[in-house]
């Protein structure tokens, strides 16, 4: 996947999603589980791999030491306006070899993911996302992006569906598989897709949630101060980490991404920022 080419991030994360499903059904023809960390990994490296020839994305990690506790947290922060980013706050979830997803019901720390998602929305006004890995053979689907751009079934890929309509749908018991081998329920792929799913590209391709919350760069480079730089280039402006004990806003402004995660218990593996501009 690292070895991807693409002209900008709108046909980068296209690309990213054939990429993804293509390795899962791969994977699953020859009985091999693919995990969510191997393939954010993937993710990660194909973009640094872009960021050397474009600097409008910068990847920043934490330690995926603790898994199990925080699961797969993502955030991406898309440009909207000129210095004004939408937060999507994203939990990974990738379709195993039984056709579904595992933990999507699990609760950690006495609560359901979907449940922490929603506190973090009204804390912050983010936009809280399922991000399903997939890859599924003799699937056939096309569709309409919102953007009105054909799209074909391997860009479920990478899928992204509102969390509170992946709650939804996990409440009620008609509309999820049962696996009676193993006597356990779990949703499977075509319980979110294509009904409440779309692309992922549709967060970079398209002028989607145009009624979002914005947040402000030295409000994410704030958030980002614990975590290793991926990419090479200057992202920021270069005194912004130098600023951030001088801004103009409150200090609870300054720190609501940070402070929000940490209050609801996320610690995100990778924060993804992608500005307009590709010079």
């Amino acid at each position: 996947m690292n070895n991807i080419y693409a002209k900008d991030t709108c046909e980068l994360f296209r690309k990213i999603s054939k990429s993804v499903w293509d390795k899962i059904i791969f994977n699953h023809s020859v009985d091999t589980e693919v995990s969510e960390i191997g393939l954010t990994n993937d993710i990660i490296a194909t973009l640094r791999n872009y960021s050397n020839r474009k600097k409008n994305i910068g990847i920043w990690a934490n330690k995926g030491d603790k898994e199990k506790l925080y699961g797969s947290d993502i955030d991406i922060f898309i440009e909207k306006g000129f210095g004004q980013f939408v937060w999507y706050a994203m939990q990974a979830k990738v379709l195993r070899l039984n056709g579904g997803y595992d933990d999507v019901d699990t609760k950690r720390n006495g609560e359901y993911q979907w449940d922490k998602l929603k506190r973090l929305k009204k804390l912050t006004a983010c936009e809280t996302k399922y991000l399903f890995y997939n890859g599924v053979q003799d699937f056939s689907y096309s569709s309409k992006d919102f953007c009105k751009k054909r799209f074909q079934s391997h860009q479920f890929g990478c899928s992204i569906a509102d969390s509170e309509k992946v709650k939804k749908i996990m409440l009620d018991p008609t509309k999820f598989c049962i696996n009676k081998l193993l006597n356990e329920k779990f949703p499977h792929f075509k319980d979110f897709h294509p009904s409440i799913a779309s692309p992922w590209r549709e967060i970079v391709c398209c002028n989607i949630n145009e009624d979002s919350k914005l947040f402000l760069p030295i409000q994410i480079a704030t958030a980002l101060k614990q975590y290793k730089k991926l990419s090479k280039e200057k992202f920021f402006s270069t005194n912004i980490f130098d600023n951030i004990q001088n801004a103009s806003i409150s200090y609870e402004t300054l720190n609501i991404i940070s402070s929000s995660n940490e209050e609801v218990g996320r610690k995100p593996r990778i924060a993804i920022v992608v500005k307009k501009r590709t010079k």
